[in-house]
């Protein structure tokens, strides 16, 4: 009985566990097992995974530098603006410029690289605030329009050194008050001029541009509509020809301003009721002829360059002995079609080049002698089908493959004809 009860107290070694993890997993009770070993192994498994990881970002660096090197070969390769120039607008997204070419690229003089480092959207800060100084207007215009904030480009454009850039600030509609006030106190007229177009210049502002030294500032400020019911109430006051012919191109003035200032003797007054689009057409066509007889050749060029000239007029103009008038009568749309013979290769080429030349003067440069033109009529999409069929035929190559080039990218419904 004794030895019996000792045999079955007697240790069985083959049921105790033979390694570390097991005598530490034996510890737990037997319910805790399974989540133990599955912590364990996502443990494993989570240290490969970094593992891994850490080796591609290594991999993934040693790439990167020698992409950089790449790059930097590449941008030292030549010294020919244009070459670098282009570099700089084909790496343009996030990161892929080294550093080492924006520090060499701000260094260069040549204007070409400096705008097309200042237009990459992803040019250092530090290096757009150095190019928005920049002495080349043309680098710091690119550098301001790659800001992003609007307000801070136009204050940028607003102490800009160049009266042009200045000029665009006060063009852009969203400009500040202040900044419209600031500007026009500027020194160069163009600016003054520039606020005094802008429709949202307060009264207070034109009341005074309206006393300028300059006439074009005068008369930009009587034409803006925010000063209309303050000239219109002291009209009679005012005898400086700049501001009354500001009025007159006003399409928002009264009729019974309108109606005087046609009986002006000023040519220029004249002028601008011309190009007012509530002029009737019957007082537009009179004063037009009135001074398409003008003496001053300006006054005349003028009636060629305006839209409303009806075409009777405008052929009478086309044999001026001026010659800008006739270039100005030949460049005007309503220009009879038989006027566009008249004209030089620039005029006849101006027409042919652009799609809303009428079809009538299409056909006609068509027949032209000089092969430039008709080559230009053979791309036009707006030319009729009937004479491109006749310019595929042309004595000169180029016309032809021109020719045929446009009719097989006309629709099919049009081969028909």
């Amino acid at each position: 009985m004794l030895r019996e009860q000792k045999k079955q107290e007697r240790v069985n070694w083959d049921d105790y566990p033979k390694s570390i993890f097991g005598w530490l997993l034996w510890t737990f009770p037997k319910e805790l097992w399974k989540f133990i070993i599955w912590g364990v192994a996502l443990s494993i498994m989570y240290g490969f995974y970094l593992l891994i990881s850490e080796r591609s970002i290594v991999i993934d660096e040693k790439v990167r530098e020698r992409v950089e090197i790449e790059k930097i070969r590449l941008w030292n390769r030549s010294d020919n603006p244009e070459w670098r120039s282009s570099l700089l607008n084909t790496w343009d997204k996030p990161g892929e410029m080294p550093k080492e070419i924006w520090d060499k690229a701000i260094e260069e003089r040549e204007p070409d690289v400096l705008i097309a480092m200042a237009a990459n959207p992803w040019v250092p800060i530090n290096y757009k605030y150095r190019l928005i100084r920049d002495l080349d207007v043309r680098v710091r215009v690119a550098a301001i329009f790659n800001t992003h904030n609007r307000d801070e480009a136009i204050e940028y454009m607003s102490w800009d050194m160049d009266k042009n850039v200045r000029f665009l600030a006060t063009c852009d509609p969203n400009i500040r008050p202040e900044r419209l006030k600031m500007l026009s106190w500027d020194d160069e007229p163009l600016v003054r001029s520039g606020v005094a177009q802008n429709p949202n210049t307060p009264p207070s502002i034109l009341e005074r541009l309206l006393l300028d030294m300059h006439d074009d500032v005068c008369r930009e400020a009587a034409r803006n509509k925010n000063m209309l019911p303050y000239i219109q109430k002291n009209f009679s006051e005012y005898t400086n020809i700049a501001i009354i012919r500001g009025v007159a191109g006003n399409p928002n003035i009264s009729p019974e301003i309108h109606e005087k200032l046609a009986k002006s003797k000023d040519a220029g007054v004249l002028c601008e009721i011309t190009k007012n689009a509530k002029t009737p057409p019957e007082l537009r066509n009179k004063l037009l002829k009135k001074l398409a007889n003008d003496n001053n050749e300006i006054i005349r060029r003028e009636v060629a360059e305006n839209a409303n000239t009806p075409p009777e007029i405008l052929e009478k103009l086309a044999k001026d002995k001026d010659a800008d008038v006739r270039s100005a009568a030949l460049k005007n749309a309503n220009t009879p079609r038989k006027w566009v013979s008249y004209g030089n290769i620039y005029y006849k080429l101006k027409f042919a080049v652009n799609s809303n030349t009428s079809q009538e003067i299409l056909e006609e440069l068509a027949k032209d002698g000089n092969p430039d033109v008709r080559e230009v009529v053979a791309k036009n999409s707006s030319t009729p089908f009937k004479t491109l069929k006749r310019l595929v035929v042309d004595k000169i190559e180029n016309v032809r493959i021109a020719a045929i080039s446009s009719i097989i990218h006309r629709p099919k419904s049009e081969w028909k004809q």
